[in-house]
């Protein structure tokens, strides 16, 4: 069985909770740690350039202080691109925090809503990755940018060529699904500067695949 544990990084700073999180996870067996930096998407959460700074600056913060965390008690912490941060500014956020237990929980296709190419996003983050958020998504247009659609197998992603990338550049064996079933003409989430209108799912899978 594989098991993989989301924290959350810590809010100010004192690390003490986030350290009590690492060690009740590495009691439970668990595998991976998985985080992100933003809770919700950047293009709705800021609304200013100096927000978006100050936000870069806070996560430095907070992964500075859980790197020596993760070091001591060798349990390896995936961020996930969460409609947070580019591939290319992810890429820095790992690399100027150097450690063999920081990586990265590589989601195939949250990127898009940031306007950057999945194949791209991928070749990018697959080096970092420790986990994955395996899944395929839809694109539709829309008036004020595009919708998107969590629809694993009927999206606009190779997904043969995904697991190839994946397994070619990173050391992890783990892909978890997932997909949020919806109507297809009724897309789940939205990119553009606002919630698209949606159809309640309560079918969201999950799920940890090995090759």
């Amino acid at each position: 069985m594989y098991l993989e544990v989301i924290v959350g990084l810590p809010q100010n700073d004192d690390a003490a909770d986030f350290e009590r999180q690492v060690v009740a996870a590495q009691r439970a067996g668990a595998e991976c740690l998985r985080s992100a930096c933003l809770g919700g998407r950047r293009y709705e959460n800021f609304t200013s350039f100096e927000q978006w700074k100050s936000f870069v600056a806070e996560s430095h913060k907070r992964i500075a202080l859980v790197v020596p965390i993760l070091e001591k008690h060798r349990l390896p912490l995936g961020l996930e691109n969460h409609k947070d941060w580019t591939a290319e500014e992810m890429v820095d956020l790992i690399e100027r925090h150097s450690s063999e237990f920081l990586g990265v929980c590589l989601d195939t296709g949250k990127n898009i809503s940031l306007l950057d190419d999945p194949m791209d996003t991928i070749a990018k983050l697959a080096p970092f990755a420790v986990t994955t958020h395996f899944k395929d998504v839809a694109v539709k247009e829309y008036s004020e940018g595009f919708l998107l659609s969590e629809v694993l197998g009927h999206g606009i992603l190779d997904l043969g060529q995904v697991v190839d990338s994946i397994r070619k550049a990173s050391s992890s064996r783990v892909f978890r699904a997932a997909s949020s079933p919806c109507d297809p003409d009724r897309p789940a989430r939205a990119c553009g500067g606002r919630q698209a209108p949606r159809r309640t799912s309560r079918g969201r899978h999950r799920g940890a695949l090995r090759p």
